[in-house]
């Protein structure tokens, strides 16, 4: 079954501001899917590019570079299907309470009496009601955004953009408007991207919280969030997300990247179908808040119990050929020579730079297997795609040349861009942290 198109998905997007005859680059190299109905809040410091981005998704500044891709239309301006609520609420001063909210409505020739009704029912249900006829001035500053958010639900758009709106707030208006914000979305189900610098802000509402950099702005990395709602900002689990979410690049380790066989390693020796039952049972223990199941070797290798398990993985050995890795291998290495063997009969240049994309798979882990998904990706979208076969040829080693320039990818995904192939789907990291000890 294929992966439902996001709702907003950004490729390899770059803006660039000149100012008194310098450039000065504000975000590089973002990459990021957001799916229809999620939650994610882009975190970061001041001057990180979190508005920028937003802004870009928007259509109210194009990105210099890169593509922004919206509801499956590229984004080139503002839209119907993309609303933004400001920190500044931006609401119209000599306007009550009623016709602020009712201004979409209005201006999209809606009936009046569609229009009063679709009014009188929101400002209910962000309680609102009774101050229909009062002017902005004469609100709180909670009151106001609640009016903004008004505003933007009227319309009915599919994805909500939200640029700090609650950071001019204090503590307790702010935590309201929060789980007013989650009542709304769980009950309209908007895709919404939320703009903070607050941790545990983030960390409350989101699905997934982006991590971004300081200028240039880049994605540092993406964390789900998995706690259920509501969420209790004292429990131990949140603490440690906000943790993890603080962490220093030098406190940050992929879990994969260090001997602690589990699942995944054994689901490797298992047929197809037992392999999946295996997958399906640790997914569920994750789902439940504990850990991925792997055996003690972190206990160490002198231990009992780090000996045994090294001897039982080590037992199990001859299961590697009937198990379901070493399938799916084989049946990349034959796709692969299949490719070869097509490409021979249109042109030699195309089947050796085919061939020469096999140095493409190395290293272990993560490393392997992104480049197993990069090595099929450039045989399915550009080794047989549109043109000559000198050209396709030429694609090919430009797209592989990249991915082994580049482990992070940013080159590789650029490189497909401008050969018209689609960029590799984002997938998530999971990351794990742990502090270090001091040297000496």
């Amino acid at each position: 079954m294929s992966r439902p198109a996001p709702a907003i998905r950004v490729r390899g997007v770059r803006k660039v501001f000149a100012t008194g005859g310098r450039e000065l680059v504000a975000l590089d190299g973002i990459d990021l899917e957001v799916a229809e109905g999620e939650l994610v809040c882009l975190l970061g410091p001041s001057g990180c590019g979190k508005s920028t981005l937003l802004n870009a998704i928007a259509g109210f500044a194009p990105p210099t570079a890169g593509e922004i891709v919206a509801a499956g239309r590229p984004v080139a301006a503002p839209g119907p299907d993309r609303a933004m609520v400001f920190q500044e609420y931006a609401l119209f001063p000599w306007m009550t309470v009623e016709r602020n909210v009712a201004f979409g409505l209005e201006l999209a020739g809606r009936p009046r009496a569609e229009v009063k009704e679709r009014v009188a029912a929101l400002l209910a249900k962000l309680h609102l009601d009774g101050f229909e006829d009062r002017f902005p001035k004469d609100l709180s500053g909670g009151m106001r955004q609640r009016v903004a958010i008004a505003r933007v639900l009227a319309i009915d758009p599919p994805m909500l953009l939200m640029d700090e709106p609650f950071g001019a707030l204090d503590a307790l208006t702010r935590r309201n408007l929060q789980d007013e914000l989650l009542r709304i979305w769980a009950e309209y189900r908007k895709t919404i991207v939320f703009v903070t610098h607050g941790i545990e802000e983030s960390l409350y509402l989101a699905d997934r919280v982006v991590v971004m950099t300081y200028r240039p702005g880049r994605v540092k990395r993406i964390v789900p969030v998995t706690l259920p709602r509501p969420r209790d900002p004292a429990s131990p689990e949140f603490n440690a997300l906000k943790r993890e979410v603080s962490a220093r690049d030098d406190e940050v380790v992929k879990v994969f990247d260090h001997f602690k066989p589990g699942v995944s390693e054994f689901a490797a020796l298992l047929p197809v179908s037992l392999a999946a039952r295996l997958q399906a049972w640790d997914r569920r223990r994750v789902a439940r808040g504990l850990e991925p199941w792997a055996l003690p070797l972190k206990i160490g290798s002198h231990t009992v119990s780090g000996a045994l398990a090294l001897r039982l993985m080590a037992s199990l050995k001859g299961q590697r050929r009937r198990g379901q890795r070493f399938a799916a291998e084989q049946a990349l290495i034959e796709r692969w020579l299949a490719a070869v063997e097509r490409a021979a009969g249109q042109d030699w240049s195309l089947a050796f730079e085919i061939a020469a994309c096999g140095r493409l798979i190395k290293g272990y882990g993560s490393t392997n297997e992104r480049g197993k998904e990069n090595l099929l990706h450039v045989i399915d979208h550009l080794a047989f795609g549109r043109g000559t076969p000198a050209a396709r040829a030429a694609a090919v080693r430009a797209a592989r040349q990249a991915a082994l320039a580049d482990d992070a990818g940013v080159a590789l995904d650029r490189t497909l861009l401008a050969h018209g192939a689609p960029a590799r789907p984002v997938r998530e990291q999971v990351l794990r942290f742990f502090k270090r000890r001091p040297a000496g």
